[in-house]
């Protein structure tokens, strides 16, 4: 009869999964306290940006809800909410790293239809300066890089 060879001595398996869960969990609530950081800095500064307000918060209470139940999960010994966090993360990864490639390839092109549609978006008549325009334009010019980044 043929033993099977494990590599779990004790509890050291569940002991390094529990800490590399707890890493896991971590790192997702700091990128969701960092969502709703960037979510609350677009209000204040841009409240005619309200859909990336809105796309900002969503991701962020996702990620918070992904985070809790995987904790949860990990001190209650309840593998259902860690495999139900484990699941929710997959569809978040996906709309951050689609989120991340459109924003690299659009900002040309997104900066050039603002610039064109600023009568429609800001309310601002062409021959006059538009600072909402302009302040959307610097900041989509300063921080579209960054936040690609961050995403990746």
């Amino acid at each position: 009869r043929l033993t099977r060879v494990t590599f779990c001595m004790g509890g050291f398996c569940k002991a390094s999964a529990n800490c590399l869960l707890f890493l896991f969990n971590l790192v997702d609530f700091l990128a969701c306290i960092a969502c709703f950081a960037a979510g609350g800095y677009i209000w204040a500064n841009f409240p005619y940006l309200e859909w990336v307000f809105v796309l900002c918060l969503s991701l962020g209470a996702a990620l918070l809800l992904s985070a809790i139940l995987g904790w949860c999960g990990s001190t209650n010994d309840a593998p259902v909410l860690v495999l139900i966090s484990m699941w929710m993360g997959v569809p978040v990864l996906i709309f951050e790293l689609s989120l991340a490639v459109v924003f690299i390839a659009v900002e040309p092109d997104l900066v050039k239809w603002i610039t064109e549609n600023s009568v429609i978006l800001f309310k601002c008549q062409p021959s006059e300066p538009c600072v909402p325009r302009d302040e959307v334009i610097h900041f989509l010019e300063s921080f579209h890089e960054v936040s690609a980044y961050v995403l990746f």
